[in-house]
């Protein structure tokens, strides 16, 4: 072993506590709820396995990682690790590992599994561009001081250190790294360390996660109270409408009505009985953008002045009264993150004159046949790829806003594997996307120039040296006063380009269950509605 252990080192833990599962818990049944397309692999790397339903499940047993935190609280927890030390350097960790983890087949969760990790993120077998670079750019180094202790040691030194080097491990043993990987493991449930794996799945109908009998961490505290269906069911059913159907004939353990389906369709007797239970969930989340995303590549939108008339015609008022029913609020960030880096920024607001003011200035005229805008012989259209349902509510508004503007919005609506096509070959003008958020801003991913191709977070193929710089400032800078002004000016420069049309939010989640899915007291994290803290009553 080629690491050895500083002197006097003071080992870091923490308590899970306080502890949001209930002891009232019962272990069995299947939790079944749907998604609204099957995924295009099992992979948790490579082409098509970020996007999706399925991506949140099969990552939450997958994804452990050597710390995590307390979802109301945000301390750092033991995960895969027990201890922890952070040097002075601020680029360099200890870790010692759990030694009662294993792998879902029953091996050891070992050093070699974090060693092997390093190699296989920085892999070109595994075509994963975001995580060659992820890797590269932030770890140095991963060394084994004994099968249960390791040190890794990031690039440079960072201001959130825990966060840069708390890597996953990969099982050495049951990977074969090499020029087909990505082919031959297209269907291959993963080997992972949580509580559930893959078992059953039937293409285009359903995935059951099965929970692990002799799982490590069945009996420790802070997990002896989750994870407590036998089987986690997805169903493919491709609209919630006909989910909702689904779900009240108690086919689906639970569902999170839109807000069309909130208003007008839960007066039922079900409800009024106890027998389906209603929850308005406060909760307290970072929401990551989401909208209506350009490419700004595109031969007509590259123009960012288009964009703004476009952005000038979003009636968000009126969405939210007759569409949303007021439940909403309109997102004015490209990131929504925790203080000091969250910054109070208004998005374009409502204005049909500015919009019409800009596309005469800029020589696009009426056609007196449909009042549709045109240039050069061609029309001002924007093609807008989306992947629910549940959007056509409020598209259809802003489509017939946008033409009052004369620009003709086409609206087209794709399965969750074309849509996911799409995204992946960089064939689009726009499209509407909901990415997940966090604590910090991540402004590499849409961002920088390294990702400025298609099959990347960067939806909007936009990029430049200056961006790249402010990127290397907030990730790396140890000032937070420059970290912060890096990402005021980050923010400003996606505003004046208008990368995106901001959607909205809730502070709150919409949410049904049958009464014999129980729940502890709090229903939930801060984070909002937690399925692996519910219990079957009677199964």
């Amino acid at each position: 072993f080629s690491a050895e252990l500083p002197k006097n080192i003071k080992w870091q833990t923490a308590s899970h506590k306080p502890f949001l599962s209930s002891n009232k818990a019962k272990k069995g049944g299947t939790y079944r709820n749907y998604i609204l397309s099957y995924p295009s692999t099992f992979r948790l790397y490579g082409p098509n396995s970020n996007s999706g339903g399925f991506v949140g499940y099969n990552r939450a047993y997958s994804f452990w990682s050597l710390v995590t935190r307390h979802p109301n609280t945000s301390k750092f927890l033991p995960e895969l690790a027990t201890h922890w030390y952070l040097a002075k350097d601020q680029k360099t960790a200890y870790f010692k590992l759990n030694q009662k983890a294993r792998w879902s087949d029953g091996k050891k969760i070992i050093a070699d599994d974090y060693l092997f990790n390093f190699e296989f993120l920085q892999s070109k077998f595994i075509q994963a561009p975001f995580y060659n670079q992820y890797i590269r750019e932030n770890i140095a180094s991963v060394e084994k001081i004994d099968n249960y202790t390791i040190k890794v040691v990031s690039v440079k030194p960072s201001w959130r250190l825990l966060e840069i080097v708390n890597l996953t491990p990969t099982p050495r043993h049951a990977t074969k790294l090499d020029k087909d990987w990505v082919k031959r493991t297209q269907w291959q449930p993963n080997i992972v360390p949580g509580p559930y794996v893959l078992k059953k799945f039937e293409k285009n109908k359903f995935i059951e996660f099965q929970r692990i009998k002799n799982w490590w961490g069945k009996e420790e505290a802070e997990y002896k109270h989750k994870f407590n269906f036998d089987v986690i069911r997805l169903d493919v059913i491709r609209n919630e409408a006909i989910a909702y159907e689904v779900f009240k004939k108690g086919k689906l353990s639970v569902f999170y009505p839109t807000e069309v389906q909130w208003i007008k369709e839960t007066n039922i007797s079900a409800i009024k009985k106890g027998n389906i239970l209603k929850h308005k969930y406060p909760i307290d989340v970072w929401t990551g953008i989401r909208g209506i995303m350009f490419n700004t590549e595109d031969k007509i939108w590259s123009d960012a002045t288009l964009r703004k008339a476009l952005a000038y015609t979003i009636d968000f008022e009126k969405i939210n009264k007759n569409q949303l029913y007021s439940l909403n609020q309109r997102k004015n960030n490209f990131f929504d993150v925790d203080p000091p880096y969250k910054l109070k920024r208004k998005t374009y607001g409502f204005n049909l004159k500015k919009s019409n003011q800009i596309l005469d200035k800029e020589g696009w005229k009426r056609s007196s046949k449909d009042g549709i805008r045109y240039k050069n012989g061609e029309k001002l259209t924007l093609r807008v790829f989306y992947g629910s349902s549940r959007h056509n509510p409020y598209l259809g508004t802003i489509k017939n806003n946008t033409l009052k503007a004369g620009i003709n919005l086409e609206l087209v609506l794709q399965d969750g594997a074309a849509f996911f096509q799409s995204l992946e070959s960089g064939n689009y003008q726009a499209v509407v996307l909901f990415f997940g958020g966090g604590r910090y801003p991540s402004p590499r991913q849409f961002l920088h120039t390294e990702n400025k191709k298609s099959g990347t977070n960067n939806i909007f193929l936009f990029g430049n040296k200056k961006l790249d710089q402010l990127i290397d400032t907030y990730e790396f800078d140890l000032s937070e006063k420059k970290r912060v002004a890096a990402i005021k000016e980050i923010e400003a420069i996606a505003h004046e380009n208008v990368l995106l049309i901001h959607f909205w939010e809730r502070p709150f989640q919409l949410f049904l269950r049958h009464k014999q899915i129980q729940a502890p007291p709090s229903l939930g994290t801060r984070r909002g509605i937690d399925y692996d803290l519910l219990w079957y009553a009677q199964h």
